[in-house]
């Protein structure tokens, strides 16, 4: 029986970094303020702040009107369960 022996070494030097390397943000300028400079990475029509029912509600409705709309979510999933959702 064949054994799979894992290392540090065989991860670090896989093409998996390489593979699912994002491409870079286009510049879309930088929004000054008194005593900082915000890098803008985003440009859209509707930000809905929070991924819980409501705001995925309102980002559906505002997706269905022809807004281009990001839904920004702190933990990187919606927190309404999918039948509910759709």
């Amino acid at each position: 029986m064949q054994s799979l022996v894992r290392t540090d070494e065989r991860i670090l030097q896989s093409d998996i970094f390489e593979r699912d390397a994002k491409p870079p943000r286009p510049q879309l300028g930088t929004l000054h303020e008194p005593g900082r400079d915000i890098p803008v990475y985003r440009e859209c029509d509707v930000l809905v702040v929070g991924g819980g029912p409501s705001g995925t509600a309102a980002a559906a409705a505002a997706a269905k009107q022809g807004a281009d709309v990001v839904l920004l979510e702190r933990y990187n999933h919606r927190a309404a369960s999918p039948p509910a959702a759709w």
